[in-house]
């Protein structure tokens, strides 16, 4: 047989082997009219026209160029590759936008560059509903949207995704967006989607270990919306039980953080659509939204940076979901609006949030650690408004976010701790008349029923900062067992008005009326107002007068003043609690179990003040190392010491949870000691030559 046979029947042998494992083949130079084999590649248009169930095909490295993919048929599988079938997976993927912008991906990456952001369709589309799409290993560039997900069970991961849309202003351009259900987004690095990063509308759906970025500046508003977010699709009219975890964005782009969009970063809430009213101008809801929820929505373990809302909760319907673990490094802290209600929020970590006073009008923005307000999506109109005090639909209650439970919070060097802020109260005060004017309106739209819990405060190093921005009613407000620090001001306002304290409740400017129990004040310049258990009122009468004030109203029980919380390291920003601190047991019992850290809440006799329980085991472990340690601990009777044999004989000193000296002598190595005269209660023990080891005692 000669040679020109044997490679027929070769190639004949390779496409039968092939083909019946259905499995097909795309590259740069393939064809329609190709069988899709190794040999003789489809092209990469009609391969996702015409993979049927049950295939998968294999898309080698290299530019596309300009090409709309739209997936054809359910349970297909696309697989990108650079030289051999699943040698591409994550961890070629850039992890840092610096990394995307100095490298190319072209031949790393089947790459599709439509070089049209703005009408250059949709690069991957998945049409109408389809189940159990998989897209892997893809890069994306320049078109309106990157991948259109739609259906259910589907998978899109490791993804390279880079300019969509142009201008947020007029919403257009998404990065990669789900409408459906039980899909999983993955692995996926997105830049400068102008409307939308990532979007999620339906339910029990997946965003893991993923980034979105924003660095344009073509103009104010090409910077990203939002970044990731969950809503509402419009066929169930709800988002449940969607998670989105492990991921990461960030705003660039602008030599400071206020400059452009400030964007909205980890967002659960109604996609509001625009219409006019039907009389007073304006825009007014479209009113069959209505019924839309999100609800049991959970965002875990991820980070923003230098966006103006790291996470945005807004809408009456947005209820009962979990943020967890959330950290903004710069610029934002968490907003609720619009009757956001029931939502947790626990050990999240707000970072420096932004200070600006604008050089021309003097305006002054101070950002919060939490934010409550309501923007005109939420506002009273007069169609929907039939009378001055009663609203006529769910979502536009009394009340901005309400009933909202912050728990092992950390916010440091925020510009205020606490903002309740107008917003479109004061931006549309005269549009409606049946809407009353803007005092009245803000007099009802109260910060209400919301709970910080073990939270620790700790105002910015510069003095511009104020525990509370207060331009919004308020009532039945509470933090219990928060350290509150380093504050300038107690309250502070953006504008100015009328500063006599007969107008301020006709004005809507209602003075913080938040409830403190079991709360310590320590170096913030109203302490000297605080008064322990009573009703607080400031040294001498508090003008109101240049946007500040130190008014103070509340009640506060069982709280402690211009005491040393005793930060382990302040100047690093560790505000863990060293063995002497006033706050350790100073709580009142509440139902945490473990604190900022993951440590069991409570250790000792009582929960600790502030974001960290004091950690025993830690500490214990620590100093077990360096060969001091006691046990049995707890104890009613005894204790046995050990301390390193090459130190012989050692002073030991108690010293009671006030810091007092209760008990010294000197001991040998596994030394019993008698510590039946010492009263019931937590107690500190250390070598008093080895200054810095020391045990928590608990004595029964």
């Amino acid at each position: 047989m000669d040679m020109k046979k044997i490679f027929i029947l070769w190639s004949l042998l390779l496409v039968h082997i092939t083909i019946s494992a259905n499995k097909f083949y795309v590259d740069t130079a393939g064809s329609s009219t190709n069988i899709g084999s190794v040999i003789l590649p489809w092209s990469i248009v009609h391969a996702f026209s015409t993979a049927a169930s049950g295939d998968t095909v294999y898309i080698k490295a290299g530019n596309y160029g300009v090409v709309n993919l739209v997936v054809q048929n359910s349970n297909t599988t696309f697989l990108g590759y650079t030289n051999i079938p699943g040698d591409l997976s994550f961890v070629n993927q850039p992890d840092s936008l610096d990394t995307f912008l100095t490298n190319s991906y072209d031949q790393i990456y089947p790459t599709i560059n439509i070089m049209n952001p703005v009408s250059g369709g949709i690069g991957v589309d998945f049409g109408s509903w389809k189940t159990g799409v998989v897209v892997k290993n893809m890069q994306i560039l320049n078109c309106e949207r990157g991948v259109s997900i739609v259906g259910e069970h589907h998978l899109v991961e490791n993804m390279i995704l880079s300019g969509f849309g142009d201008v947020n202003s007029y919403y257009h351009g998404k990065g990669m967006s789900i409408y459906g259900h039980t899909s999983t987004i993955k692995h996926c690095f997105i830049l400068n989607g102008a409307s939308e990063g990532i979007s999620v509308s339906g339910d029990s759906n997946l965003v893991s270990s993923s980034k979105v970025y924003s660095n344009d500046t073509s103009t104010t508003y090409s910077l990203t919306d939002y970044y990731i977010y969950i809503a509402p699709n419009s066929s169930t009219k709800q988002a449940k039980y969607n998670r989105i975890e492990d991921c990461y964005i960030e705003k660039r782009g602008h030599y400071l953080a206020h400059q452009g969009h400030n964007g909205h970063g980890f967002s659960i809430t109604m996609s509001y659509v625009h219409k006019l009213c039907d009389t007073g101008g304006g825009y007014c809801y479209d009113a069959s939204l209505k019924d839309l929820i999100a609800t049991n929505n959970i965002i875990k373990n991820c980070t923003s940076k230098n966006i103006g809302e790291a996470i945005m909760l807004r809408g009456d319907g947005v209820r009962y979901n979990n943020l967890e673990q959330i950290t903004s490094l710069s610029f934002g802290g968490l907003t609720i609006q619009n009757s956001a209600r029931y939502n947790t929020f626990d050990r999240c970590n707000i970072k420096n949030s932004y200070y600006w006073k604008d050089p021309i009008y003097s305006s002054v923005y101070k950002s919060g650690g939490v934010t409550f307000l309501s923007s005109y999506y939420g506002d009273s109109t007069a169609q929907n408004c039939p009378s001055n005090e009663n609203n006529s639909f769910p979502w536009e209650q009394q009340l901005t976010g309400n009933h909202n439970t912050f728990t092992n919070c950390l916010f440091e060097n925020v510009a205020s701790g606490i903002a309740m802020r107008s917003f479109a109260d004061y931006e549309y005060p005269s549009y409606h008349a049946l809407a009353g004017q803007a005092t009245d309106r803000i007099n009802r739209k109260v910060v209400y029923a919301n709970d910080f819990i073990n939270c620790t405060f700790v105002g910015r190093a510069d003095d511009n900062d104020a525990l509370f921005t207060a331009e919004r009613g308020n009532l039945q407000n509470n933090l219990t067992n928060c350290i509150i620090y380093g504050f300038k001001d107690f309250e502070f306002r953006s504008f100015t008005i009328n500063t006599s304290l007969s107008v301020v409740s006709k004005n809507g400017i209602i003075p913080t009326n938040f409830s403190y129990t079991n709360c310590l004040f320590y170096n913030n310049g109203f302490d000297g107002s605080v008064l322990v258990n009573g009703n607080i009122t400031p040294l001498t009468p508090a003008p109101l007068t240049n946007g500040i004030s130190n008014y103070v109203a509340g009640s506060f029980n069982n709280c402690i003043t211009n005491n040393d919380p005793l930060f382990t390291n302040e100047a690093l920003f560790d505000y863990t609690l060293q063995a002497m601190s006033p706050c350790i047991d100073a709580g009142t019992n509440v139902s945490l179990m473990i604190d900022y850290a993951g440590n069991y809440r409570p250790q000792g006799n009582g929960f600790d003040l502030g974001a960290f329980e004091y950690n025993f085991t830690v500490a214990t472990s620590e100093i077990t190392n360096n060969d001091f340690s006691i046990y049995p601990n707890p104890s009613k009777g005894s204790i046995i010491v050990k301390i390193p044999k090459l130190y012989g004989i050692q002073p030991i000193q108690f010293y009671n949870s006030t810091g007092k000296l209760v008990k010294e002598m000197k001991v040998l190595n596994n030394e019993t000691i008698d510590v039946s005269d010492l009263a019931s209660g937590i107690y500190f023990v250390q070598l008093k030559n080895m200054l810095g080891n020391s045990q928590k005692f608990v004595k029964k």
